[in-house]
């Protein structure tokens, strides 16, 4: 007579399939399913970047002032927790260019000049994925 004992499975974590990253006009979405997280309830997940933005004051006309004090860098990341069902989880973060800490004077309009997201990196629950390098405008 043969005895059947259970199995036990042990937490595996891993995406399913590869996270994807959506550009926007000034952020990145990180979209992700993820499995093999046992039996906790919830998953947290980061995504996070080195962020650097310069923006500048422009006149109506389209000039930008050259002067230092009208143009600035500035610095960012992004968590989240989301409920795991059967060991699973799926979910989206959003990581944004840093916002600018420019004020224009009157009759000038702030825009960014450029931007960009590096080493953009989604992690959590013992994964991480690097969706690399991105640029703005």
């Amino acid at each position: 007579m043969a005895a059947t004992a259970g199995v036990a499975v042990a937490d595996n974590p891993h995406f399913v399939g590869t996270p994807t990253a959506t550009k926007g006009t000034n952020s990145v979405t990180a979209s992700f399913k993820a499995a093999g997280l046992g039996t906790v309830s919830t998953a947290n997940f980061t995504l996070s970047a080195t962020g650097n933005a310069l923006y500048g004051c422009f006149t109506k006309s389209g000039n930008h002032p050259q002067a230092t004090n009208k143009e600035g860098p500035t610095t960012v990341t992004s968590s989240g927790n989301f409920p795991v069902r059967g060991g699973q989880t799926t979910g989206s973060l959003t990581i944004s260019l840093p916002a600018s800490t420019l004020t224009c004077p009157p009759g000038q309009n702030l825009r960014l000049i450029s931007g960009s997201l590096e080493n953009v990196t989604l992690t959590g629950e013992g994964l991480t994925f690097n969706f690399g390098s991105f640029t703005f405008p």
